[in-house]
């Protein structure tokens, strides 16, 4: 288990502690949802659903992150790059071609 580098509060709304609850309850649609997305992790606390919670939501920036990171490596290519990867594609094609 990884060291604790601070300890937070949590300020939740009464319609968040209303999600962790039945989140909490593996017999209810958002428990076997939570379920699923954190797979074999045990939640034995009120800490560790939150920390589970918190961690799938890290889970999503990071991954939106890197989705927006390719997305723009994308666009930054320019004609010449496409035009390069092209080539690319059809040597690649006619290697193929010539190999089979």
């Amino acid at each position: 288990m990884p060291t604790v580098a601070k300890r937070a509060s949590l300020p939740l709304s009464a319609d968040d502690v209303a999600l962790l609850r039945r989140a909490e309850d593996p017999t209810t649609s958002e428990g076997r949802k939570l379920a699923e997305l954190i797979g074999e992790r045990e939640i034995t606390s009120e800490a560790s659903l939150l920390k589970a919670v918190f961690e799938l939501g890290l889970d999503r920036l990071r991954a939106d992150l890197m989705f927006d990171g390719y997305h723009q490596l994308a666009v930054s290519y320019e004609a010449d790059d496409e035009d390069y990867v092209d080539a690319l594609k059809r040597r690649r094609r006619r290697h193929h071609q010539d190999s089979e």
